[in-house]
């Protein structure tokens, strides 16, 4: 099968073991039919990694290809790729090694040349940002999933009902998400010496110092930035 003459966006989410997953949810109800004429959504979950990785490698060389003039179907060129995560840490910190070490694997396991998008500890974070801006600490899942509020389930029934009113809030929560990130980078409350710079871009998770910084976070989100990539495509 010819593929279409638009680029893929694919999408890695390692947390998902199958397709039943509330990011999957997310981009498919809100977005997969809106980007259809420009783009196509492709996504992976961790049983799926050595696709993405194989599709990540196809549009490198098809790069470079290009970029040395030589011929080719140059389509593959154009794609993207994202990793979409949350880090789960537990309110006590308990697993906070453990967090550290998957936060340092999944940098390196793409060589650190796919962005990873971060949508705070938990997805819900995220759903939050819907309803104004987010910075409250984490006490829990079943008290987060209380502030996603309408009624959430993590079914892919709820995220169909409620993809209407997820999309229409989407600028709102892409706000949101902005101000709750700069609230959440204080230098009075967490230094690094390029936090400014990490209020309008994802950190490079390439080094123990930034990791450290990064997870003493609790409400840090980089998915408006994804969304804003997505709806340029609309």
């Amino acid at each position: 099968m010819k593929r279409p003459l638009i680029p893929f966006i694919h999408i890695y989410i390692p947390e998902a073991r199958n397709e039943n997953n509330c990011e999957i949810w997310y981009f498919r109800h809100l977005f997969q039919r809106k980007l259809n004429k420009k783009a196509m959504l492709k996504y992976y979950a961790y049983p799926d990694r050595k696709a993405f990785d194989k599709a990540f490698q196809q549009t490198k060389k098809a790069r470079i290809r290009r970029d040395d003039g030589k011929k080719g179907d140059f389509v593959a060129a154009d794609d993207l790729f994202f990793i979409v995560t949350d880090t789960d840490l537990k309110p006590g910190r308990s697993n906070l090694d453990e967090v550290r070490a998957d936060l340092r694997n999944l940098y390196y396991l793409f060589g650190g040349d796919v962005p990873i998008i971060f949508s705070s500890r938990s997805f819900e974070t995220w759903l939050c940002m819907h309803n104004g801006v987010y910075n409250k600490p984490f006490s829990g899942q079943r008290a987060l999933e209380l502030d996603v509020g309408y009624d959430y389930e993590k079914t892919e029934k709820w995220y169909r009902n409620n993809a209407e009113r997820l999309y229409r809030t989407i600028e709102d929560a892409c706000a949101n998400c902005r101000i709750s990130r700069s609230n959440a980078i204080d230098p009075s409350q967490s230094e690094h010496t390029n936090s400014a710079s990490f209020k309008t871009t994802y950190p490079a998770l390439s080094d123990e110092y930034t990791i450290n910084w990064f997870l003493d976070i609790s409400t840090l989100s980089y998915m408006d930035i994804l969304i804003t990539l997505l709806r340029s495509f609309e």
